[in-house]
């Protein structure tokens, strides 16, 4: 009776599991974290694995009352109310990423060569769809998917998807833990993987209408021009005013923001996340927009920073993460493909996005290494390409097993970045950070340079 009016009320006893959900999560994804930098790898690795441990794929096998007891609470009856307040703090995590990033990234270095963002955004936006639609085809057959319009089955335009999409948040996390953000390189990469995804996002409107066989142009149109306006109006007048509000708050970076300039600031970053939403995109774009539109106010970086970075770091971040993880059961992945049609789709899924991405760089004028590591980060699918999964799975063009196929190949791509990188850095803009950050050894002096040159002895004359 207890349970049933804690569902039917969202009551202290819903509010009271919650509370122990957030302390084992927040305990298991601070051990990840830490496990994953002894490994090196980012602390975003070890979160997400953290919340697969905890979730079906391990807890839920190896201790199924254990898991039961703590995220199936009162037999399940409570999951209906503790299941979204949970997910609810996990995109609030996300909001405040997609800001920080936004806010924190040097933009001014990209704005001289945005043809060079534009470059390598199109060539791994448009190499992977155009290699994607066969690939998936073939695929779907295998799986035998029925075909939709004009014979085409939905899954060949999801695998497509898959493969072209780039993991902002995440690609965000990564270079954020690597102390890359502040950097030239890693505004480009993340102009270009920002880019991207906004080009997916009406792409993926038209795939999932396809997929329905509810093709709407005027639809489609719409979405692509409200998407345009509000960019237009947030780097527009938007960024005009605020800029001239915490301006004037802040006395040009000599004061901290006050009580009403943080509430000025929540309130916009959260009316932004809703308009984007409300259009049909997602709700960290217009978190991330509207870091970027107040990028350029005095001492603005460095209050949010001291501020609000390491609450969001702390406990927001782990939790989003923890509950991607949480919401994922590998067994289901597993045994779905012959691992060589595994292997091979996954090498494929690399070359369709490293090559061309690295190229354009390259073409644009980027020395070898950076261009390659361009390459590398744009690879980064993580938790993108589960959203694109998970959209082809609700609207019925995926199955299970070409679902675990793309869940499988996302992760492989985000857990090979950060190796990637480190192997690659030498020589580029970001061996100084990594070495400064203690992920990269500093390069042996040669002995020349670092001992004395001893006198030669003195002839010895003999009479």
């Amino acid at each position: 009776m207890g349970a049933t009016w804690a569902v039917a009320s969202g009551g202290e006893g819903a509010w009271r599991w919650v509370l122990v959900q957030l302390a084992v999560i927040l305990v298991a994804a601070r051990l990840g974290g830490w496990l994953a930098r002894r490994l090196g790898q980012p602390e975003v690795i070890g979160e997400f694995l953290a919340g697969l441990a905890l979730g079906p794929s391990l807890l839920g096998w190896w201790q199924p009352e254990w898991f039961a007891a703590v995220f199936r609470p009162s037999g399940g009856e409570l999951v209906a109310v503790t299941e979204p307040m949970l997910a609810g703090i996990a995109q609030l995590g996300l909001l405040f990423l997609m800001f920080l990033v936004g806010l924190e990234a040097d933009w001014r270095r990209v704005e001289r060569g945005w043809q060079t963002t534009v470059t390598i955004a199109g060539a791994g936006l448009v190499v992977p769809l155009v290699v994607g639609v066969p690939l998936g085809w073939w695929l779907a057959q295998r799986e035998g998917l029925e075909a939709g319009i004009s014979g085409l089955p939905p899954a060949a335009l999801f695998v497509a998807a898959a493969l072209a999409i780039t993991a902002l948040p995440v690609l965000a996390r990564i270079l954020l833990d690597l102390q890359l953000l502040q950097t030239r390189l890693a505004a480009l990469a993340l102009a270009a993987a920002a880019l991207t995804d906004l080009s997916m996002w009406p792409i993926l409107a038209a795939v999932t209408a396809l997929a329905r066989s509810v093709w709407d142009a005027g639809r489609l149109l719409t979405l692509i021009g409200s998407a345009a306006l509000v960019l237009v109006v947030l780097l527009g007048p938007v960024r005009l005013l605020a800029y001239h509000y915490f301006h004037k708050q802040m006395g040009g970076g000599e004061r901290p923001l006050s009580l009403t300039g943080w509430s000025v600031l929540l309130v916009m970053l959260f009316a932004n996340a809703a308009v984007a939403s409300g259009i049909g995109m997602h709700a960290f774009f217009g978190a991330f927009l509207t870091g970027v539109a107040l990028a350029g106010v005095p001492g603005l970086r460095a209050e949010v920073g001291a501020r609000l970075h390491r609450l969001v770091q702390s406990f927001f971040l782990p939790v989003f993460f923890a509950y991607a993880g949480l919401q994922t059961d590998v067994s289901v992945m597993l045994a779905v493909w012959s691992w060589p049609l595994c292997l091979a789709v996954l090498v494929l899924a690399v070359a369709v996005k490293w090559g061309p991405c690295t190229l354009a760089a390259r073409w644009s004028g980027l020395p070898w290494r950076e261009a390659a590591l361009l390459g590398v980060v744009m690879n980064t699918r993580g938790l993108m390409g589960l959203v694109v999964a998970s959209i082809g799975r609700d609207v019925g063009a995926l199955s299970p097993g070409l679902y675990a196929l793309l869940v499988v190949m996302a992760e492989i791509m985000t857990l090979l970045t950060t190796p990637l990188i480190l192997l690659l850095a030498r020589k580029s803009e970001w061996e100084t950070p990594l070495v400064a950050a203690g992920r990269l050894r500093p390069r042996p002096t040669p002995d020349h340079q670092t001992r004395p040159e001893t006198p030669a002895p003195a002839p010895v004359v003999k009479k």
